[in-house]
């Protein structure tokens, strides 16, 4: 029942603790039964189970929708960088078709070097 030793400081090391030690209390008998006296009912048992459950379920969309939202914003940050290379190549190339009209160079943000 991984009771001997000390409590996982990590959510998932406890959360590995809790599920043995419910797994366990809740299959064997001469276990449920010891608890009995306490006034541990197998309505309890199962409810905190239900409990680790649904933590652990909680945890695994949160990992799963943190990995999500690294991968949205590195893409994010490819495509910015991709842009940049563009907007570069694309003032470049204004400055040299507007050479003659310095006030649509101004027009675009784009200011001749003196």
């Amino acid at each position: 029942m991984e009771l001997n030793g000390s409590r996982k400081q990590s959510l998932t090391g406890w959360l590995c603790q809790a599920n043995s030690l419910y797994n366990n209390l809740l299959t064997y008998n001469d276990l449920k039964l010891g608890l009995t006296r306490f006034g541990i009912t197998d309505e309890k048992l199962n409810s905190g189970k239900a409990l680790i459950d649904a933590l652990s379920k909680a945890t695994e969309v949160q990992s799963k929708e943190k990995g999500d939202a690294q991968a949205a914003t590195k893409l994010r940050d490819e495509k910015v960088d991709e842009m940049g290379e563009m907007l570069y190549e694309l003032r470049a190339v204004a400055r040299i078709a507007l050479e003659d009209q310095p006030q649509w160079l101004e027009k675009l943000g784009i200011f001749q070097k003196s």
